[in-house]
C-alpha cells in the first residue's frame, strides 16, 4: 500500500541528498523514526511535521495535500 506522506518525505529528503541518518540528526529524531514515517508505519504530529517541512524546505501542504504527488524513485 502506498503512503503519500511517507513517499513525499522520502522524495524531499533525497532531493536534498540527505540520508535518513543525516535528516534524523538535523531534527534530533532517531533514524528509525524517519524510516517509520517514510514507510507509513507512523505519522508525524503537526509540530514534528513543521520541523520536517522547515528542514526540507517544503511547505506543510506539500506533505498533507493529496493532490500533490511525487513519482516513486525506487
Amino acid at each position: 500500500m502506498k503512503h503519500p506522506l511517507g513517499e513525499k518525505l522520502r522524495y524531499a529528503r533525497q532531493q536534498l541528498g540527505y540520508t535518513q541518518e543525516e535528516l534524523a540528526e538535523k531534527l534530533g529524531f532517531s533514524r528509525s523514526l524517519i524510516n517509520h514515517y517514510e514507510l507509513g508505519r507512523k505519522y508525524p504530529r503537526l509540530k514534528k511535521l513543521q520541523l520536517l517541512a522547515n528542514i526540507l524546505g517544503r511547505p506543510q501542504d506539500f506533505f498533507l495535500d493529496d493532490r500533490i504527488t511525487v513519482l516513486s524513485q525506487d
